[in-house]
């Protein structure tokens, strides 16, 4: 069990000493949790993707129906006040209490699927990077985003391709893993409140670090238990 974050109305998924995954709504389950040190998610983009490898199914809120904004704020709700977030994504998050943020870009290096009509392929997604803000901090106009080593905005890493991955939106493990490493301490907690099949709860792990994941989807729950306990028990 994660020491300090598991509140005892929660009932787990799964979960061992380094993480823990819930099988639910997030906004049911965040406003029970206690707080953590970083969030690193990939929430629904609401572009209603459908994967050709997965028999068709579609990924729970992608039809542009879940306000993604309004989870996210709860998550932050739940961040330390000037620790760090990283949301896979464009996002209206204007309402929050964050820092302005900045945009990271991911390289995928080879192309993905997107509308095989046009001629030209996307090879990158962005990534939203910010802080909690306290109101001392935007009164003074500070933004306390500074990670422990000044990098470049675009980080390159092969995407995993159709059914060599765990799930259609996959995340490479090495991409959060530098995330992770550069906005959190070894034994801190990284929160990922749209876990997917736990690729952040991986990178968490190996990195030392406490991982708590929240996931509508049963069927990802158990991909990603089944990960998680290769991981923990290798």
């Amino acid at each position: 069990m994660v020491d300090g974050i598991i509140a005892q109305a929660l009932s787990p998924y799964w979960e061992s000493d380094e993480a823990v995954l819930y099988h639910g709504d997030c906004r049911d389950v965040l406003p029970l949790l206690q707080t953590v040190d970083l969030i690193v998610t990939d929430p629904p983009y609401g572009v209603d993707y459908k994967s050709g490898w997965t028999d068709g199914e579609k990924i729970p809120g992608d039809d542009g129906s879940l306000d993604v904004a309004a989870c996210l704020d709860l998550a932050v709700g739940k961040l330390n006040i000037a620790r760090h977030a990283y949301v896979f994504g464009e996002f209206d998050l204007s309402t929050l209490k964050i820092t302005k943020p900045v945009q990271l870009i991911w390289d995928k290096v080879s192309l993905s699927g997107g509308d095989l009509k046009s001629p030209w392929a996307k090879q990158h997604e962005p990534i939203m990077f910010f802080a909690k803000a306290d109101r001392a901090s935007r009164h003074r106009g500070k933004e306390g985003l500074a990670s422990k080593l000044r990098k470049g905005s675009i980080l390159r890493y092969q995407r995993r391709n159709g059914r060599k991955g765990h799930h259609p939106t996959e995340k490479p493990v090495m991409l959060l893993q530098e995330m992770i490493e550069s906005s959190s301490r070894f034994g801190e907690t990284v929160l990922d409140p749209f876990a997917g099949s736990g690729s952040t709860l991986i990178a968490a792990v190996r990195e030392g670090r406490k991982a708590i994941g929240i996931e509508c989807s049963e069927a990802w729950c158990d991909q990603a238990a089944k990960r998680l306990e290769a991981e923990t028990n290798g």
